[in-house]
Formats: structure tokens, C-alpha cells, sequence
């Protein structure tokens, strides 16, 4: 049988330890991942690249509607203050206080009383204003109430007389038929609706020869109410 004696095998098997050599395979691996790195640096300029066009693409669109937007942002702004606006006006009109039906309801008070001799009727209609309370949004936490401007309206009635009465107690018949008219009863006030703010003394007056009188003054208070 024949003997083969492989003369190389010294060189192969140095072949094969640096093959193997740990370092080379460092350096290998190292030398991959710097490509790696770049490779995606590179991506990622280009990235950014593309995204930095799209973004001026964009501004540039964005500036061609924005002033076009703006007026039309100012113009709808508008028009809800002009539709508010009117509905303020509307509801103020169908829903404002007319001094005729108290004039009205007064007369006939007026015909269940006698020896009363009214002298003057005095008609205070104020408004004062509610400023307006905006929202404040705190930090991790939900908006706080918003308050919109309102108007608070107080009417107040206010009836000078004189009493004729020979017991000059017909004020007090007056008063009551004041609070209890069906009118006066649903439209002042519950506590303090009527009130008698004064009462003279018997007097005298010289140019009427009627009997002595006692002057006296009602106050008739209407819930204030809230208008927005």
C-alpha cells in the first residue's frame, strides 16, 4: 500500500491558526460595524435631507394660505360677535320690562283703597356689569371656569302718598292691597317685595282744606336678574 506524506501540511495548518487568530476577527468585526455606522449615518442624512424639502415645502404652502386663513379666521370672529350681538339684542327686546303693566296693576290697586292720595310714582331702572372671568388653564390640570360678561338689572318701584283716612291707617290697607294684587305677587320680590321706607306725622296742609293727612313712602322691589 502506498505512503502519500503531505509536504504542505506544515504551512496549512500555519494557514489555519491565523485564520483563526482572534485579533484578525477583532478587526473584522470592527471594521463591519464602522461601515455599519456610516451606512446608516449616511441614511439618516439623507433623511434628513429629504425631510428639510418637504419641510420647506410646506412653510412655503403654509405661507401662501395664511393670510387668506387669518381674514377668514377675522371675518368668522366677526360674524359670531355680530350673531351674538343680536341675539343679546333680541332676547333684551322680547324679554325687557314693560312699565306699562305696573302703571296698569297700580290703577287698580288704587281702586280698592280709599282716602289715599298718591303724589308721586318714582320708576328706577339700573344696570351694573359683570366683567367677564376668562379661562385659566393650569399646569396638569383641567381649565378653570370661564365666565362670560353679563348685566345685572334692578328695577325698583317707589310711591309717595298722602293718607286722608280719619284713623290714618289706610296706608296699611294700601300696602296690603299692593302685596297681594295677583300681579305684584308674582313680580317683586318674595322677601321685602313691598316696604315702607317712611311715615310722617299728622299734618296740615294750608292750601287744602282737606283733613290732616299723613305722608308715607313704599318701596316695591323686583328680583335683580342676570341678562348676558
Amino acid at each position: 500500500m502506498p505512503i502519500r506524506i503531505n509536504l504542505l501540511a506544515e504551512a496549512q495548518a500555519a494557514d489555519e491558526l491565523r485564520r483563526k487568530d482572534p485579533v484578525k476577527r477583532a478587526i473584522l468585526l470592527g471594521v463591519s460595524a464602522v461601515a455599519l455606522v456610516m451606512f446608516w449615518s449616511s441614511f439618516l442624512q439623507v433623511q434628513i435631507y429629504v425631510n428639510r424639502n418637504q419641510l420647506g415645502t410646506i412653510e412655503a404652502q403654509w405661507k401662501s394660505i395664511e393670510a387668506p386663513y387669518n381674514e377668514v379666521v377675522a371675518s368668522r370672529r366677526k360674524a359670531e360677535d355680530i350673531g351674538e350681538r343680536l341675539a343679546a339684542l333680541q332676547k333684551f327686546t322680547t324679554n325687557r320690562f314693560l312699565w306699562g303693566n305696573v302703571l296698569n296693576e297700580f290703577q287698580k290697586t288704587m281702586g280698592g283703597v280709599e282716602h289715599i292720595r298718591t303724589v308721586r310714582l318714582k320708576g328706577e331702572q339700573t344696570y351694573g356689569i359683570i366683567e367677564e372671568v376668562k379661562a385659566k388653564t393650569d399646569a396638569g390640570g383641567p381649565a378653570s371656569f370661564c365666565r362670560p360678561t353679563a348685566t345685572t338689572e334692578k328695577i325698583v318701584l317707589k310711591i309717595d302718598a298722602r293718607d286722608y283716612s280719619p284713623e290714618q291707617n289706610s296706608h296699611v290697607k294700601f300696602r296690603s292691597a299692593i302685596v297681594h294684587a295677583p300681579y305684584f305677587t308674582n313680580a317683586l320680590s318674595s322677601s321685602n317685595g313691598v316696604t315702607l321706607t317712611f311715615l310722617s306725622p299728622p299734618q296740615v296742609d294750608p292750601t287744602d282744606d282737606r283733613a290732616p293727612f299723613v305722608s308715607f313712602s313704599l318701596q316695591c322691589t323686583y328680583p335683580e336678574k342676570i341678562r348676558r
